[in-house]
């Protein structure tokens, strides 16, 4: 019954996501028209960016640091591998995060255009990075994430 209201919680939380896209809080400036037709891949990157980033205990990780540095820096490091599932488990286990509360539609949206997010990685990620914090600012605003927010004040 758990685990049926937290996939629950998931949906819930994706749809909020996709809507604050639509809504336009969230904006994505592209350099051409070539971008236009991957804003899915930016809004599901920026999306499991943020979701990672949120799960992260900072308190242990960045103690004598700033956590923005070395989340971009992990995003950096990540960017290595071939697959987006790759990437994601590369980035997770750089902040030793056991496990990462997602839906598998977004993994999916991802990896069919893989090429283009190793491309953001690569060419744009401090940009990624800055509308990963707005994302992340909105969704604690939201109280999404409650369940990542609390394992890191633990």
């Amino acid at each position: 019954m758990a685990h049926l209201m937290r996939l629950d919680r998931l949906h819930e939380e994706y749809d909020f996501v996709l809507d604050v896209f639509k809504q336009k809080q969230i904006q994505f400036v592209f350099s051409n028209e070539n971008d236009t037709k991957h804003q899915r891949t930016y809004e599901h990157l920026c999306y499991i960016l943020a979701k990672i980033f949120m799960r992260a205990k900072w308190h242990l990780i960045a103690r004598n640091k700033y956590a923005d540095d070395i989340f971009q820096h992990k995003m950096i490091v990540a960017r290595t591998k071939p697959q987006v599932a790759g990437i994601v488990e590369k980035l997770c286990r750089e902040l030793s995060l056991q496990n990462l509360s997602i839906l598998s539609d977004v993994f999916d949206i991802l990896e069919a255009d893989c090429n283009f997010v190793k491309y953001l990685l690569r060419n744009q990620p401090i940009y990624l990075f800055l509308k990963m914090k707005e994302l992340v600012a909105i969704l604690k605003e939201h109280h999404y994430g409650e369940e990542e927010l609390e394992t890191t004040e633990n």
